[in-house]
């Protein structure tokens, strides 16, 4: 099933301005990123609540972060579906079971050399898998084609 979805990155100097109006979104995707896994710094996590209180559309943390257990907590009141990376060192099966005794849907992101046969033994325990068509944490990256193949494995 397709959805549609607006992404903003976790920034307060984000310009909400161009959200305004805008209709059939399914979701409002916010990408968070440490300056870790990726080289971009988004933490704004404010943005969370203020895009809450100002739409009734479900929110989408993409958490492209080393450590998504320290940013749960903080945001765990405004998220619909939380998104990690599957490149992660961490315990994958641990957060998954975190999130979902927590009462929220869960995401596996992949990055664009990431195979859809390294994901299999968590497809079962996901809600959504997220293909990435560039790498994690720039904008106005070069699109990558092969990332269409995957969606359609």
């Amino acid at each position: 099933m397709k959805k549609i979805a607006v992404a903003v990155h976790a920034n307060l100097n984000f310009n909400l301005n161009p959200l305004e109006g805008l209709v059939g979104l399914d979701y409002i995707h916010i990408d968070v990123a440490d300056g870790k896994f990726t080289p971009v710094i988004n933490l704004d996590l404010d943005l969370f609540r203020i895009l809450k209180e100002r739409y009734d559309i479900p929110i989408i943390a993409h958490l492209m972060v080393n450590n998504p257990f320290d940013y749960i907590d903080k945001i765990i009141d405004y998220v619909h579906i939380f998104t990690f990376h599957y490149e992660i060192t961490g315990d994958k099966k641990a957060l998954i079971n975190e999130l979902k005794n927590r009462k929220k849907k869960v995401g596996l992101a992949i990055d664009p050399d990431t195979t859809i046969a390294e994901i299999i033994p968590y497809l079962d325990l996901v809600d959504l898998v997220l293909v990435m068509s560039v790498y994690p944490g720039g904008s106005g990256q070069k699109f990558i084609p092969h990332s269409i193949e995957k969606v359609n494995q």
